[in-house]
């Protein structure tokens, strides 16, 4: 395989769908990262000290911030998002959006489903 046919093939790939690029495993791991992250910051023992001293005086609420996945998975997913990273072709403002919010319910949701396995603090 030549290089023309090497470029011929990628722009062949470069009208191809997301879908059909590997977005899904783009997003997939978009919100893996995300659920990560935000779980090692609002369970993780290596932040339990951070978090206790932001719950503590005026920091109470970016204490309660840090200590919510739900809320961090918002902020996590839409900063992520404005950076580039969430895989979906629309509008700025749409993509910033849709990350945040995909980022804050799969956060919520392995929360959950952590707590109801027992995990207290990972």
């Amino acid at each position: 395989m030549g290089i023309a046919s090497g470029r011929s093939l990628l722009r062949w790939l470069d009208r191809l769908p997301v879908a059909a690029r590997g977005g899904g495993v783009t997003l997939a791991l978009f919100v893996l990262a995300c659920v990560g992250a935000v779980e090692i910051v609002t369970t993780g023992r290596i932040f339990a000290g951070m978090r206790a001293w932001l719950l503590r005086g005026r920091t109470a609420p970016l204490g309660r911030l840090v200590s919510c996945p739900m809320c961090l998975g918002w902020w996590v997913g839409g900063v992520w998002s404005a950076l580039g990273l969430f895989p979906v072709v629309a509008p700025r403002a749409v993509v910033i959006l849709a990350g945040a919010c995909a980022s804050s319910g799969a956060c919520w949701s392995v929360h959950v489903v952590l707590v109801r396995l027992g995990a207290r603090e990972l």
